[in-house]
């Protein structure tokens, strides 16, 4: 059956309408493309393994002869029935010049979705310059995105001990709040949670007591999406991660904190990259999605046009984030029905607009 479209006006140079209009009469090809697409983001999401939550960090991670917050974040991530592994990798001593080179090893070994990085308060006492503290950092969270791990960070703890508490405060936690920012890290403010009851929160005025690292643990809790109250930001190979890197979803719907970009970021983290097979896929948008989303911003009417595209695939990763597979692959092939639908009508509405006759 040949399709016929008599175009009642000529335009020299494709127009707008004439983008929208090559689009719509590719219906087919467009409904078998996004069959496939659900399928393998089903395939994708479905074939989740364990997450991995891997803490970083000097003598105050490791504990100290206390019961370490990482292991207290284990016991409150279980009290949700998810499946994650919380790592303790704190090693006593250490300061960011050191951990720049440690973290290679340990994003190797433990193949993190996840890494809490709270160093800094060795160099303090070592006297390393603020400046170098936030450099340091910053490449930790360089390194951590190259390997697919979202990154943490939490800022210097409070150091009665050493009367560091001044410095702390007014130099080094405002280099580490700068780097959260500029690099758009999650930032867990490890030391404002403390410092209100400190001598009650430590044992040595260095280190925190078991108390203190309830806090902690509380605090870092509440940034990883297993509270079902938010979600570490920059994972997936770089490029913004959990509060970024949702370009064609952001310059459709114009901000990244709008509530359908903060959805599809939301399945990003919890589905695609709690495994290899998802984690590979989001490396390979982020790599060329950027001059899609350029292209996508400077034009609204294409803009409108992604946004709806979206739309079923918003409602797909919703029911893949709140329900199990079976009933994810049943809705998914009611989605392509109704996606099927879409594009049919939506193709006629724009034909009727345009005072195109189609003859068959």
């Amino acid at each position: 059956m040949n399709l016929i479209i008599h175009q009642e006006n000529n335009s020299q140079s494709p127009s707008p309408s004439d983008m929208i209009n090559w689009f719509l009469n590719r219906q087919h090809a467009l409904i078998a493309v996004t069959c496939l697409f659900y399928v393998v983001v089903l395939i994708l999401s479905t074939s989740a393994h364990a997450d991995v939550v891997s803490a970083m960090g000097d003598s105050i991670t490791h504990g100290h002869g206390q019961v370490p917050y990482p292991s207290v974040l284990q016991q409150l991530i279980d009290g949700t029935a998810q499946k994650v592994k919380v790592i303790n990798y704190g090693q006593s001593g250490e300061r960011t010049d050191q951990g720049v080179n440690r973290i290679d090893k340990v994003l190797a070994q433990s193949h993190p979705n996840y890494i809490i990085i709270m160093e800094g308060a060795d160099d303090v006492i070592a006297g390393l310059s603020p400046t170098s503290v936030r450099f340091n950092l910053g490449v930790m969270v360089d390194k951590s995105r190259g390997a697919g791990a979202a990154p943490v960070l939490g800022n210097i703890t409070p150091d009665t001990r050493f009367n560091a508490n001044s410095v702390i405060s007014s130099s080094y936690n405002p280099q580490i709040s700068g780097l959260a920012g500029e690099k758009n890290v999650a930032l867990v403010d490890a030391y404002n949670a403390l410092i209100g009851d400190w001598p009650h929160l430590n044992v040595d005025g260095l280190h925190p007591n078991s108390a203190g690292h309830r806090i902690l643990a509380q605090n870092f809790y509440n940034v990883l999406p297993y509270s079902g109250g938010g979600a570490a930001t920059g994972g997936g190979g770089g490029g913004g991660g959990g509060g970024g890197g949702c370009f064609i979803a952001t310059a459709a719907f114009g901000s990244i904190n709008e509530i359908h970009v903060e959805h599809l970021r939301q399945f990003r983290d919890q589905r695609l990259l709690t495994n290899k097979i998802g984690q590979e896929f989001v490396k390979l948008y982020y790599k060329y999605s950027p001059p899609m989303a350029d292209f996508i911003a400077k034009h609204e009417i294409l803009r409108h046009v992604v946004q709806y595209c979206l739309y079923p695939l918003i409602v797909f990763s919703w029911i893949c984030l709140h329900s199990s597979w079976p009933i994810s692959l049943i809705i998914c092939a009611v989605l392509i029905f109704l996606t099927g639908i879409f594009f049919h009508k939506t193709r006629k509405i724009w034909y009727s607009s345009q005072n195109i006759k189609i003859s068959r």
